[in-house]
């Protein structure tokens, strides 16, 4: 079996939201030890972990163990991700005034979502962009909206609105010398690869809680679970440490409220179980968190497939997953040999065809 650096072990135990006694000895004992702090920071930095790092370590006292200087960069994260959070609320809020008045839809989707939903502090997720999801009749009106508000759209962006395979649209806007903030709007959650994916009553199942004084709106907790393993599934390419613990603690704080019958169904018709057992076996494996055992039961693939997935990727390999690596987990993530044939004649015949 292959060790595991101590670089890594220790990210990697700074990556819950919740650290038990046992987690903590373990985290002295390797930060007693000699450790390479530029590659635990630059390894950070890549998986966009370095609030979450900082937190923890500060939270449980431990954060003398580190260098200054690594200890200044962390902590000069977290406050900068707390600055420019609070930054995209005020922007947020400034759209729901908007959209409330016009009554409009809009779902928040990923990072904003879960960081009002599970994460709880400003701080702790990395947010690229604001994802949200709209009604594709709304589409014209939503980006008006945007315009208005000082968000811009590139050319080539406009063009996706003449594109039927396109399903997101992006939004720019500088809200101070050094930040920009990005709001990807989807109408679809996924594309049509291989099939256009089914979630009836996507709408009616959303959840809404309260946010200064506005409704905010998310998907359903099953639905939010089910677009955390498409949103895995179509960056498996270039996989971070943060979607994982993005699903991971999804699962930890969730799973026993999830109608997991709803979600082996909506799976199979959509052809995504394989799909949804690699996001659990990618909680397990980095993070040790276990899913329900008949959700497991239903969704894994034959042996074969199973041993490949784990040969390909694991908390010993991960940082040296290369590009070949990830073409060959894509092509195992695929329920049926049949689908990745109608998946790549969609990408490489069709959609050119409708591009014209």
């Amino acid at each position: 079996m292959m060790r595991i650096q101590n670089e890594i072990n220790l990210i990697l135990l700074c990556s819950h939201l919740s650290i038990n006694e046992t987690m903590k000895d373990q985290m002295k004992l390797l930060l007693s030890a000699a450790l390479d702090w530029e590659k635990i920071k630059k390894i950070a930095d890549n998986h966009h972990l370095t609030p979450l790092l900082y937190y923890n370590l500060n939270k449980i006292s431990l954060e003398k163990y580190l260098p200054q200087d690594v200890l200044e960069a962390f902590k000069a994260s977290y406050f900068t991700n707390i600055y420019f959070n609070a930054m995209a609320e005020e922007e947020i809020t400034r759209i729901l005034e908007v959209v409330s008045r016009k009554k409009l839809s809009i779902v928040f989707l990923k990072g904003f979502a879960l960081m009002k939903t599970l994460y709880l502090n400003q701080g702790l997720r990395m947010m690229c962009d604001v994802d949200i999801l709209i009604k594709e009749e709304e589409l014209l009106e939503i980006k008006n909206i945007l315009t208005q508000l000082d968000f811009s759209i590139g050319a080539q962006e406009a063009l996706k609105q003449e594109q039927k395979y396109e399903i997101e649209m992006n939004f720019t806007k500088q809200i101070n010398i050094s930040q920009v903030m990005m709001i990807d709007v989807h109408w679809k959650l996924a594309y049509d690869r291989p099939y256009k994916l089914n979630l009836p009553f996507l709408w009616e199942r959303t959840q809404k809680i309260r946010f200064n004084e506005q409704e905010l709106t998310f998907l359903s907790y099953e639905d939010t679970f089910l677009f955390l393993v498409l949103h895995i599934k179509k960056h498996v390419r270039s996989l971070t440490l943060n979607f994982i613990i993005d699903i991971a603690e999804f699962l930890n704080k969730y799973q026993d409220r999830l109608n997991w019958a709803y979600i082996s169904k909506i799976a199979k018709s959509n052809h995504i179980l394989v799909s949804v057992y690699f996001s659990l076996y990618l909680a397990d494996e980095f993070l040790s968190i276990k899913a329900p055992s008949e959700i497991l039961r239903f969704s894994r693939p034959n042996f074969i497939k199973r041993g490949l997935i784990r040969i390909l990727i694991n908390k010993c390999n991960f940082l040296k997953f290369s590009q070949k690596k990830a073409i060959s987990v894509r092509f195992l993530l695929f329920d049926y040999l049949f689908d990745s044939f109608i998946y790549f004649w969609r990408v490489s015949f069709w959609e050119r065809y409708l591009h014209g």
